[in-house]
């Protein structure tokens, strides 16, 4: 009883005291998705009975979110505008986003159709029940996604990145290294290292100038990595040997960022100076490793080279980024995605404007009506 307690309150408990993971915004997210279903279809409702029609019609809400879906896959298949490419799995990604995104707007909109057939007289006692099993079937579907999309999560929960930056948006400038062979790309080396981990690339190391977007590059790295479940660790320098000059400690909650003992890939940022990295290099050797430099200076990327790889004991490659410009070139979305966006917004605020003008319109006539003054003869 005291186990189940304890469930309820983590589940239920004040906001105040919530943790704002990513588990906890994609939980909150499809809710959002469901109660928009439920709201848009009562008021579709509501707008058929107005116009005379059963309150069947409401189901064309759904119109909607399909839309703004489809418009969003069909701009991810169109739109290339950074230097690293989409591939098969982030699309993949992006299409069982908008399917679980419409398995809650459907939710929401078979809820609002089941309140309808209830109060509705003379209505076929089997309607009740086929929407009623339908949204059994689709909580059973959304059950199965969600264990796949929450464990997705967890894994950003227990990474540690300050944030959640995927590598298909990246638009920062990397450079050809010149101390490396002219066959070096550095773009297919990081997405060897993301989307094809343990292959060819173990250690990667990103220096560039100030504001060249290392960091950011090095969040992408590991939210791509995340993605795939491999358990990815992202810290400073200084926390790095603090945490390796403790043993690791096992227990630990669930949202807290995991030991970099127990990580399979560790990403280390702010490299300002050697001095105590040799000491934790050994323990690092069966990972891979990502380590940002706050330098672009030869002599200190050559001095970071020996240090890392003696240590590692093996090769690091290296990964020069270039100052982004202050000027940027956006291409522009082709013709066919501006259409299906521009139809996407014009039918979404026709019809909306259409179904609140008549939710309104009893209501107006009456008030003018009350509140007309009769005339005197």
């Amino acid at each position: 009883m005291t186990s189940l307690i304890n469930i309820a309150g983590k589940q239920f408990g004040s906001d105040v005291y919530a943790r704002y993971t990513a588990i906890y915004s994609w939980n909150s997210n499809q809710m959002a998705h469901a109660m928009m279903g439920f709201a848009g279809t009562t008021l579709f409702m509501h707008t058929a009975m107005q116009l005379g029609f059963h309150f069947w019609y409401g189901a064309l809400f759904y119109a909607i979110p399909f839309l703004k879906d489809l418009t969003d896959v069909v701009a991810d298949r169109s739109v290339h505008t950074h230097q690293f490419a989409t591939k098969p799995s982030h699309r993949l990604e992006i299409l069982l986003d908008a399917v679980t995104d419409n398995f809650f707007w459907v939710i929401g909109l078979l809820l609002a159709l089941f309140v309808g057939a209830m109060s509705c007289e003379g209505r076929p006692w089997w309607a009740c029940v086929l929407i009623l099993a339908a949204i059994l079937l689709l909580v059973t579907g959304i059950l199965v996604a969600r264990r796949h999309f929450v464990a997705q999560k967890r894994q950003f929960d227990v990474s540690g990145l300050p944030y959640y930056f995927r590598l298909p948006c990246y638009s920062g400038n990397l450079a050809v290294n010149p101390n490396d062979s002219p066959t070096l790309e550095p773009i297919t080396e990081v997405e060897n290292f993301v989307y094809e981990h343990g292959t060819s690339v173990r250690h990667l190391l990103l220096y560039g100038p100030p504001r060249s977007f290392k960091t950011t590059l090095a969040v992408a790295i590991g939210s791509g990595l995340t993605v795939r479940r491999r358990a990815v660790r992202y810290l400073s320098k200084a926390r790095l040997i603090e945490e390796y000059a403790a043993p690791a400690l096992g227990g630990c909650s669930s949202t807290e960022p995991i030991p970099p003992h127990n990580a399979d890939i560790v990403i280390v940022d702010d490299l300002d100076h050697p001095n105590g990295v040799s000491e934790v290099l050994p323990a690092l050797a069966t990972k891979s490793t990502v380590w940002v430099i706050s330098s672009s200076s030869p002599t200190k990327v050559e001095d970071w080279m020996t240090v890392l790889e003696s240590g590692l004991n093996e090769p690091l490659t290296p990964i020069q980024l270039e100052e982004k410009s202050n000027r940027e070139v956006h291409k522009s979305p082709p013709l066919r995605v501006n259409l299906l966006a521009a139809f996407t917004l014009c039918v979404s605020i026709i019809s909306m404007a259409s179904a609140f003008a008549l939710l309104i319109a009893p209501q107006l006539s009456q008030f003018f009506c009350v509140c007309e003054v009769p005339q005197t003869n």
